[in-house]
């Protein structure tokens, strides 16, 4: 019995890394930050010499993830434009919210995982040997959850580096902090 349960726990231990997918949230507005994102979406927004985007995207591809699916709202040419075939797109031409998107992703690929991460959240967490749920730091949910098939979603503490740059001052925060990178 031992043999068969430590063999059954490494199997599912494969497959909550290898199947993942990413879904990183782009369909806010960014009103907060007026005169950055008034012809351009936030994603799209420089942060240190890189766009957002591309900075959650690359951690993500370097934790792994193998695909990643970006929904968008407001200036969607200009994202596709600038990453081409790098991504998977879902267009929301009124935005669904973030329950909405995860659950019809989920339909799209029901038999992955998917790290979701907000499109104005930067993080070094490591998701991969993380439990299934909302990542929250000091009880503070930071914009990135790991959402499996069949598991239980519930908030998981967790000690890493995080910044929202969705308001003027969080987007002034990661720019010093992507300054010295």
């Amino acid at each position: 019995w031992s043999k068969t349960y430590r063999f059954l726990c490494r199997l599912e231990w494969a497959r909550c890394q290898n199947n993942m997918i990413g879904l990183i949230l782009c369909a806010g507005r960014g009103t907060r930050l007026k005169d950055e994102t008034k012809d351009k979406p936030k994603c799209m927004v420089d942060v240190g010499g890189k766009l957002v985007l591309e900075r959650i995207a690359n951690h993500l591809e370097n934790l792994g993830v193998k695909k990643i699916i970006v929904n968008l709202n407001s200036f969607p040419e200009k994202v596709i434009k600038s990453f081409g075939q790098r991504f998977m797109y879902l267009y929301e031409p009124i935005p669904m919210g973030e329950y909405s998107t995860a659950v019809l992703v989920q339909g799209w690929f029901p038999m992955e995982n998917i790290i979701l991460v907000n499109g104005d959240t930067f993080t070094d967490l490591d998701f991969r040997k993380l439990p299934f749920g909302r990542y929250c730091v000091d009880g503070v949910p930071m914009g990135v959850s790991k959402i499996g098939r069949d598991e239980a979603y519930k908030d998981v503490e967790v000690k890493c580096w995080w910044q929202d740059m969705g308001t003027p001052e969080g987007l002034k925060k990661a720019r010093e902090y992507y300054a010295n990178k």
